[in-house]
Parts: structure tokens; sequence; C-alpha cells
């Protein structure tokens, strides 16, 4: 419980606040500002505050004793001191009866009943005895019923079990009323009251009217779902017919078999199909279809006569010879409509082999059942497919299939290593580590300070170049000559050149005087070997902005012609293209333009 002391203290501090005074609430009010939720405000220590949902014991006030907390008093009010009476004692955390509280002796107990359905008999029972109680009258019939039913009282203390409620052993009704319930909801039965057009006498209830005070002049039946009509004397003594056509219900539920030569829709029990007439056949889903055969023999015929039925196919055939004015010089089958076919001998005595193969006819009219394992079109009664293995999915039309997932733990890999099976899937994965680190090894023949030249077949070996480099005074050069003496070394003011044949001394040249901004080449039978220049460059960067576009102001802008303006991109940005130099205006600025207009990078240039 928090001290009264530091109660004060915060009354006091809060009441200086109030009255416009200086200062803060002190960390005890801080702390009680902090706290969430509800309960009972609890201080721990100096500024810290909890809240708890009980009280413990120990919290309490200080008791005295023997009493109990409690409230004795009408309603609800405060808890006050209960003190303990005669005949309990409280002890040791107990409280007991006292052991002398309410004790006597019984001399006698007698028996009494207050009324039919109960004797006793046995009483007083003074030292020792036994008291007995008994069901009598008409208790006692009830309870030596037997069966099912209503209980009937036939007369004193006198029951039976029977049926049903008879009509006698209804209430009296309200003569001319009818028993039932009209409220709208279930409950009691109530009397209904006869209507207009209606009687009732001598126990018959009886229309008196047509139900209405109208003429009807005229009955006919609208067709609706299949449902039509025919009305005879419409306008007398009408007659209906009705008629059940072609119904589309939203569904059929049958006990029993549904047939029919029309059916259509989805059949959710796949049903054994049995084929019969042309093409014969059973099973359910997909099965194998036989066509009939016909009575023509099987062979090959050449100039055939041949004998076709309405259904397309050859009922007979024979080899036929050859007729008309003119001569056939050769004989050949053009495929059409899924029909082929092939020659033999085809300029002497043709014979015409036929196949049917992919037919693609507008339409198919069979008086029977159509069957095969690569049927294709319209099936107006979808049969359910159930898709299992990788790919599984039901439905009948368009359904959604789903594929079967792999071992791989679903998610992101960099640098992955990853495990394909045969179907192309990705059964394994696992982040890798960072490439591109490591020694590079060339081949064994490789010597120190030696050149590395790409293979000049791949393009990806190493192989080495026969050259080799020496950093000293200058850029030292060893390697097989051309035959004519070549360069081998530049120093700060000289170069040399060194004769590969006969007594391969070395010859030191000196190196004229540069002009300032003038470049010098030196040159063996072969080309240029070196580059002496004293030309500053004129050099920079410069960052691609909106359509892959930026213009570098430059005061020694050259003209076309004069010195180059070399571009190389320096940093990748955006979607990088080729950079190349749109304009320039001499002596004052160059435009950049790279080939795809979201390209951001940052372009080195420099004139040279």
């Amino acid at each position: 419980m928090k001290r009264t002391t530091d109660i004060e203290g915060l009354e006091q501090r809060l009441q200086a606040l109030a009255a416009g005074g200086s200062g803060s609430v002190g960390p005890d009010l801080t702390a009680i500002e902090a706290l969430t939720g509800t309960g009972l405000l609890e201080r721990v220590s100096d500024a810290v505050w909890q809240l708890r949902n009980t009280i413990a014991f120990s919290q309490l006030p200080v008791m005295e004793g023997p009493y109990l907390l409690g409230q004795s008093a009408a309603g609800v009010g405060s808890t006050n001191y209960i003190s303990v009476g005669s005949g309990l004692t409280l002890s040791a955390g107990a409280l007991t009866l006292s052991a002398s509280a309410g004790l006597g002796t019984v001399t006698s107990v007698a028996s009494a009943t207050s009324g039919a359905g109960l004797s006793t008999s046995g009483g007083p029972v003074t030292g020792s005895g036994t008291l007995t109680y008994a069901l009598a009258d008409d208790v006692a019939a009830i309870e030596a019923l037997s069966g099912t039913g209503i209980a009937r009282r036939t007369g004193s203390n006198t029951w039976t079990v029977g049926g049903g409620v008879t009509l006698a052993e209804l209430a009296s009704m309200t003569d001319a009323t009818l028993l039932g319930r009209s409220a709208g909801s279930a409950g009691v039965p109530q009397e209904i009251t006869i209507g207009s057009g209606l009687s009732l006498a001598a126990g018959t209830l009886s229309a008196t009217g047509g139900g209405g005070s109208g003429t009807v002049t005229s009955v006919s039946v609208t067709t609706a779902n299949g449902v039509s009509g025919t009305v005879a004397t419409a306008t007398t003594t009408p007659a209906i017919s009705l008629t059940l056509g072609a119904i589309t219900p939203t569904s059929v539920v049958a006990s029993g078999t549904v047939t029919g030569s029309n059916l259509s829709g989805t059949n959710t029990g796949n049903q054994t199909i049995t084929l019969t007439g042309d093409v014969t056949g059973t099973g359910t889903g997909s099965f194998a279809a036989t066509l009939a055969n016909t009575t023509v023999t099987a062979g090959t015929y050449t100039l055939a006569t041949v004998t076709v039925d309405a259904k397309g196919r050859i009922t007979s055939a024979a080899n036929g010879s050859a007729s008309g004015t003119g001569t056939v010089t050769i004989v050949s089958v053009t495929p059409a409509n899924g029909v082929s076919g092939t020659v033999a001998t085809d300029t002497t005595t043709p014979a015409i082999s036929l196949t049917l193969g992919a037919i693609t006819p507008t339409s198919v009219v069979a008086s029977g059942t159509v069957t095969g394992s690569n049927l294709s079109g319209t099936n107006t009664g979808n049969q359910t497919i159930t898709l299992t293995g990788d790919v599984t999915g039901s439905g009948t039309g368009s359904f959604a299939a789903t594929l079967a997932n792999t071992t791989v733990t679903a998610g992101s890999y960099t640098r992955a290593n990853i495990t394909v099976d045969a179907k192309g899937r990705i059964t394994a994965a696992a982040n890798g580590s960072a490439g591109g680190s490591g020694d590079v090894v060339g081949p064994a023949s490789a010597t120190d300070n030696a050149l590395a030249l790409f293979d000049g077949v791949t393009g990806k070996l190493i192989k080495v170049a026969g050259a080799s480099f020496v950093q000293g005074d200058g850029l030292y050069c060893d390697a097989v000559g051309s035959g004519n003496g070549y360069f081998s070394a530049l120093y700060a003011q000289s170069y040399d050149f060194k004769d590969p044949y006969g007594s391969g001394n070395t010859v030191n040249v000196a190196a004229p005087a540069l002009a300032s901004g003038r470049n010098q080449t030196l040159q063996d039978a072969d080309g240029i070997i070196a580059l002496l220049s004293d030309v500053a460059y004129n050099r920079g960067t410069a960052t691609l902005g909106a359509g892959g576009y930026v213009r570098v102001t430059n005061a020694a802008t050259p003209a076309v012609g004069g010195a180059n303006i070399i571009l190389t991109i320096q940093d990748p940005g955006g979607t990088v293209g080729a950079v190349y130099v749109l304009a320039r205006s001499v002596g004052s600025s160059f435009d950049m333009q790279s080939t795809n207009t979201a390209d951001r990078s940052v372009v080195g240039w420099e004139f040279r």
C-alpha cells in the first residue's frame, strides 16, 4: 500500500502545479501515468508502481482474534468483523463445531403420515426398531400399472393404461368450428372458424361456392420448364391434359436408376457404358471401341467396283477393268479429310491402299454409340475427369489442376546448388557461396612475369604468350623478334632495339625531344610498338539522365576529324545500352546518348 506521506507529497505537488507553479509531477506520478491496463495500484518501491488484480492476505489490515471477515447485514455493505458464536470454535486456522453444541438424548421416535397415498408402521420406536413406510390408495394403484399409454382413473383407487385420447375426452368446442392452429408458429391447438365459401354441417365440411365471386370464362395451360398441356372445352368444362417434355431441373436426385435416350449433364458417379451395333465396346471413362465388320472381303482391289452403305462403309468390292476412250498413265491418291492412301505399280496395274486417319467431319450423326480412344469434340454429357500423379484435379469441362509438390523447400536461394529430376522439376536446392575468388591457374609451362593470352580457338582458355615484362628503369620486353630487330625496352629518355639473331646485342637509342602536345610512335618492320606523348588528355565523367541523355560542357571539345572522344561506362545504372556521341559543339560542349532510354550509367569520357 502507498505510504500516507507519499500520497501527501503527491497531492502538494499537484496543487502547486494547478496553481500555476513550475516543476514536474515527480517520478511517482510519471510511473503511474505510464501504466496500462486495469486493476489495483501498488507501489513496489520508489517511483515503481504496478497494477494487480487481487490483494494478498499479507496486505490486509492486522486483525484481532478470534474474528472472521464478512457482512451480516441485509443487502450489500462494507466488510465487517464477524465474531465466533456459541457452538463454534476458531482455532489453528480451522472453524469447527464445539463438542457440546446441541447434544441431547432421544427417548422415542414416532411415525406419522400427513395425507392419503402413504402408510406407516412400526412406531413409535423407544429403544430400537424399524419404521416402515408404504404406498397406499391411488398412489399404490398408479405404481402397480404396467405397459405404456395414457393412465385413466376408472374408480376410487383404481387406474388403467389405455391408447390415445378419445374424442369424448377432448374439451368441449364451440359449435361450427374446427380444431387446428393458424397462429403462424407451433403451439397448442386452437378453434378454427368456418370462413365464407365453406359450410360445416352433420360432421361434413363442404364448399358452398367456387372459392370466389368471379366467373371463369376460359382455362389455358402455359408451357414452362418442359411441362406443357392442352385444354379441351376450355370455356365450359375444361379438361386439362399435361405432357412432360425436355425438363431442365437444376439437379436430379434419384433413389433408383435414371434412364432415357437423350440425357445430358454431369454424371457424378461413372456409369459402365456398353456400345453395341456398328461400334462395340464396354467400360467407364476411356475404353477401346471396335468398328463392326461389314460384308466386304478384306483385301486390295484395283480399278475397284465398290458398294457403299448409308454410313459410308464399303460393303462389297471387286476388281474392275479399265474403261473409257483415254489411256491412264499413272494413278495417285490425294489425302483429304483424314483419308490417305498409297498406290503400288501406279503406272501399270495400280493397287490403291486407303488409310483412315484423323478425320475432321463437321458433325457425326450415329444411331448407336460412338466410342474410341482418341475422340474429340463436344460431349453434351460431360464426364467427371480425375487427374492423378504429378498433376491432380477433378471435374468436368474446365477445372483447376494442381502440380504436385517436390521434395524441395519453397523459398529464395542465391548462387543456388540445385538438383533437377528427369521432368525438369527442382527436387532440392541450397544456397551457394560467392564465386570469383581464388587464384587463376595457367598452363604448366608458364614462368614468372610471363604474359598470358586467351586461346585463339575457344577464347576461354589461357595460354603462354612467349613474352615477359620486367619493371626496371623502363618497361623491358623480352620476346621472339621478327628477324629485323625489335623494340625491347623503353626508358625515361631512350629506348632499346635488340637483334634476335647473330650477336643478339641490344642498341640503346636516345628518344627525341617531344614538342608540347605532340606524340611520337616507335616502330619496327612489324608496325607500331610504342607511343610516346606529353599530351595532357582532357577527361572526366558524366551521368546519363532522362532518356539516356546527358550534355557535357567543355571548352576543349574537338571538331570532327580532330581528337577522338572516347566513351566508356564506369558504373552501370538502369538498363544499360550502348553510349555514343550524339552531337558536338566545337570549343563548347558535346552530347552523349545511350541506345536505351532507361540507361542511367556513369560514363567516362576522354579527348584523345
